[in-house]
């Protein structure tokens, strides 16, 4: 090796980086965060006639929601999904029927403990009920529904409605 080499060193390698990693990592992110970060919404159950109300607003987060559906004596008119008996009040929002008050209590318990140890994980969700009730749904569900909110500790309640129409 010549005195000038030794002086210089090695010859430099091309100083040009791999992007490759880099690009797959940003995708396996954006695909997290789209997967992770899908708005949550409340179902809905297509046989509720919701009534109309000038300042509806729709939820803007379901975390932390209890849903019950509220439909009422079946009476004239009332649409049932065939899967809700004609004698049974309340459903869950996976349409499954509660159908006493004591199932009642416990759906709402269950969902309070749920969300409660979500907290305890770091999450923070606000624990309510979210009623949607039948247009001839009878008051007399909505309120045993409030009581037995009430009775397990949950106190926020929000009843859903539909913006009303406006005309041009």
């Amino acid at each position: 090796m010549s005195k000038k080499h030794a002086a210089v060193g090695p010859p430099e390698e091309d100083g040009q980086m791999d992007m490759s990693p880099m690009i797959d990592m940003v995708f396996l992110l954006l695909i997290f965060f789209v997967i992770n970060a899908t708005a949550i919404t409340v179902k809905k159950d297509k046989n509720i006639t919701m009534p109309n109300a000038s300042n509806a607003a729709d939820v803007k987060s379901s975390n932390g929601c209890i849903v019950i559906n509220i439909y009422g004596e079946a009476s004239e008119g009332a649409k049932r999904p065939d899967t809700i008996p004609a004698d049974v009040i309340w459903g869950t929002d996976e349409k499954k029927p509660l159908e006493s008050y004591e199932a009642l209590r416990e759906y709402i318990k269950g969902l309070k403990e749920r969300y409660e140890n979500f907290n305890k994980g770091g999450s923070e969700y606000e624990i309510r009920l979210y009623l949607r009730g039948d247009q001839k749904a009878l008051f007399k569900g909505a309120r045993e529904v409030i009581r037995a909110g009430g009775e397990e500790g949950v106190s926020k309640i929000i009843f859903a409605a539909m913006p009303e129409k406006r005309g041009n």
